[in-house]
């Protein structure tokens, strides 16, 4: 059941810098992948 609960764990890379996240989450994020963003979609 542990098991379980932790991929139901919230993720935050706050603070992370571009260099160590993938591309997809980059600030750039150059596949525009459809996210939130301060509690808004951002595209």
């Amino acid at each position: 059941m542990t098991s379980i609960e932790r991929f139901l764990r919230p993720v935050c890379y706050q603070g992370f810098p571009d260099t160590l996240l993938s591309e997809t989450l980059r600030e750039a994020n150059p596949w525009r992948v459809p996210r939130i963003v301060g509690g808004q979609l951002a595209l």
